[in-house]
């Protein structure tokens, strides 16, 4: 994967920037994969020091446990300025030219990468981490830059339409519970009559 992507660039790229509002990411506003909150905005004077850096197109990675297999990652976009600072336990992947950062995304969300990911963690308990070795050297089949316009299109198009199809049942859900709520409520209240039903259970 170094060789097509860079990990954890450098801030020394904004360091000229002063006075400047940038976005602010915490963990939690990670909320799931390319679901992010970006409300939050910094000075960057505030936030260069001690955090991670990253701008629009870089892929923003979760490195501690559960956050990790929790698929907390993202593609950032519409950034404040461009540029964003977050959580330190994040790793940042940009792409290298003629690579489509969204294909990583993909990748990254793969059984076999976290799987890899999970066995190469280090620490102990709730603060185990994935090393930058295991990205630097995860090996993978790499397509071509055509071919990984077409997998992305391809994934983009089917995941529109599971999550589609989940609003669809959750809504069903939820409508099922009002009713389940509705039923108890006129059942204790009286409004629906259970003796006949309790006769019929008796029977």
């Amino acid at each position: 994967m170094k060789n097509v992507l860079d990990l954890n660039p450098n801030k020394n790229e904004v360091n000229a920037l002063k006075g400047l509002r940038v976005t602010f990411l915490p963990m939690e506003n990670i909320l799931g994969p390319n679901e992010v909150d970006i409300s939050i905005t910094k000075n960057i004077e505030d936030v260069y020091s001690g955090y991670t850096y990253f701008k629009n197109n870089d892929l923003v990675m979760a490195k501690v446990t559960p956050c990790f297999e929790n698929g907390n990652i993202a593609v950032m976009q519409n950034l404040e300025n461009s540029i964003g600072f977050g959580t330190t336990e994040l790793h940042v992947l940009r792409a290298k030219p003629k690579q489509n950062i969204t294909f990583y995304f993909y990748l990254a969300q793969s059984a076999p990468f976290k799987q890899e990911g999970v066995s190469s963690m280090y620490g102990v308990g709730g603060l185990k981490r994935i090393p930058s070795e295991f990205i630097f050297n995860y090996k993978f089949a790499m397509p071509s830059v055509s071919e990984q316009n077409e997998i992305v299109e391809f994934l983009n198009e089917k995941c529109t339409e599971l999550e589609s199809i989940k609003k669809l049942i959750n809504g069903q859900i939820d409508k099922l519970k009002e009713y389940r709520q509705a039923l108890i409520y006129e059942a204790v209240t009286g409004k629906i009559d259970v003796r006949d039903m309790e006769l019929d259970l008796a029977r």
